[in-house]
């Protein structure tokens, strides 16, 4: 090989191993932030847990109760049972947000 293509060979594997020498440096002085959830107390994340479950659960009810009514039947009660659902989950998330941290 020439002498002008071992340098530019030469150059070409020295900036690449920079780059991955700069890069292994920077992942690994990071520390990752924690989470918001992890700073919160346990009272305030169980309700907003519950919470979260309790909505997820009345969308399920009003879906199936949609679905009954598209087929022709009564979905109505659990198209409401559905909504009380999802607004006792949204005040117990709400209650759990002006909880103090």
């Amino acid at each position: 090989m020439s002498r002008p293509g071992r340098l530019v060979r030469t150059l070409c594997c020295l900036t690449l191993s920079a780059f991955v020498g700069v890069a292994i440096v920077g992942c690994k002085g990071k520390s990752p932030a924690p989470a918001d959830e992890e700073r919160l107390p346990a009272a305030k994340l169980d309700l907003l847990n519950q919470g979260d479950k309790l909505i997820n659960d009345g969308e399920d009810l009003k879906a199936e109760g949609e679905k009954l009514n598209a087929a022709g039947k009564n979905g109505a009660d659990l198209i409401r049972q559905g909504d009380a659902k999802i607004a006792e989950g949204r005040a117990m998330k709400q209650r759990a947000m002006s909880m103090p941290d």
